[in-house]
């Protein structure tokens, strides 16, 4: 069997044991939803899901720390 063939079948083996994972947590989960709260395993699951990474500069993200830490010391 060709590499190619062995390492497609490798990341399939990989994916579906990450949505096997995903599935058990998911079933633990679903005795605790209400119609409100209620989600499809297909939005619980989203492998497209992705996340914007927003680039900051050091000086803006040590800003952005102190005001959150002159924010929590003003409230004690």
């Amino acid at each position: 069997m060709p590499i190619k063939h062995i390492t497609r079948l490798l990341i399939k083996a990989y994916e579906k044991q990450k949505e096997n994972s995903a599935w058990e947590l998911y079933v633990s989960l679903y005795p605790n939803m209400s119609e409100d709260t209620f989600i499809s395993f297909e939005k619980f699951y989203n492998p497209q899901k992705k996340v914007e990474i927003e680039e900051k500069s050091e000086e803006e993200i040590l800003r952005e720390v102190k005001e959150i830490l002159d924010t929590f010391n003003e409230r004690r």
